[in-house]
């Protein structure tokens, strides 16, 4: 059997398009499965959460953010 060269083509763009829609699902399934977007990974809200500001390394950041902006406050007033 002979096909016309409409056939073939036709065949040929089938072919190509399954092939690219069966790889777009491969790489997206992938992706999903490396993301982990299970529910099991979902930890919820923490039941008791700490003040930032009441922790020792919270107060040092407050602080030293408090001498970076004297300090700037010192070089503008200087020029």
């Amino acid at each position: 059997m002979t096909h016309s060269d409409a056939t073939r083509w036709r065949r040929r763009q089938l072919l190509v398009s399954g092939i690219s829609v069966f790889g777009s699902a491969l790489g997206l399934s992938t992706v999903s499965l490396l993301s982990g977007c299970g529910d099991e990974k979902s930890g919820g809200q923490i039941e008791n959460p700490v003040d930032p500001t009441t922790t020792q390394s919270g107060m040092d950041s407050m602080k030293a953010t408090m001498d970076q902006m004297k300090q700037r406050q010192r070089k503008a007033g200087k020029k």
